[in-house]
């Protein structure tokens, strides 16, 4: 019985680890419509000693043909910009993903996320009609 019971607390604790460790990421999402483009947004921040040291971003289109266009004019604007502030992505069918969310910001340093805590973060997506988990 003290085996069975043993197994137990350690297959237990397997299962749910210690419950002590915290979540090295959030994710905001939500849907955006602007100038009759409807597109849903997923901003995943990773977390550093309680901080958003990086943050990603997932647009996804209805269609193709919207996503084409913005792969388009990223990759235009991409063109005139200086090498140092090209913005990093990647496109593909309905979805566009910028592996630097903080570089697509404007330059306002209210809009600066890296260095945010957790919970500034996840006001400042909420303010931007994002749903955070």
């Amino acid at each position: 019985m003290k085996k069975f019971a043993c197994l137990l607390c350690i297959s237990l604790f397997l299962l749910t680890g210690c419950g002590s460790k915290k979540s090295n990421e959030v994710v905001c999402s939500g849907s955006i419509e602007e100038d009759d483009v409807k597109l849903g947004m997923a901003v995943t921040a990773k977390l550093k000693d309680g901080k958003v040291s990086n943050a990603s971003v997932k647009m996804t289109f209805d269609d193709e043909d919207t996503a084409k266009e913005y792969c388009d004019l990223f990759n235009l604007a991409n063109s005139y910009s200086e090498e140092n502030e090209k913005i990093s992505f990647n496109c593909s069918s309905k979805e566009i993903e910028f592996d630097d969310y903080a570089s697509i910001l404007s330059n306002d340093d209210d809009d600066d996320i890296i260095g945010m805590t957790k919970d500034d973060f996840v006001k400042y997506m909420i303010e931007q009609d994002l749903t955070c988990k």
